[in-house]
């Protein structure tokens, strides 16, 4: 709901404050579009939105490997 997206949104502003990245898992076509529609993907990087908790995990790990190489 539109609570959600503005709760999810000010989430990812506090960890991107942070120096944090926020991911998600499980996000499907129609979810990805509110996201869109509702401005999170602003905050969000659209890299970290992914489709199934494997690829999720895979890509916060891989930036856990970036920040520990100062990339």
């Amino acid at each position: 709901d539109a609570d959600g997206l503005v709760e999810l949104q000010a989430l990812a502003r506090r960890l991107v404050d942070q120096g944090r990245a926020l991911v998600l898992a499980g996000v499907t076509r129609e979810r990805y579009a509110r996201l869109s529609d509702s401005g999170v993907l602003a905050t969000v990087d659209a890299t970290n939105v992914c489709s199934d908790l494997e690829l999720a995990a895979a890509h916060a790990i891989h930036l856990l490997d970036q920040q520990a190489a100062g990339v």
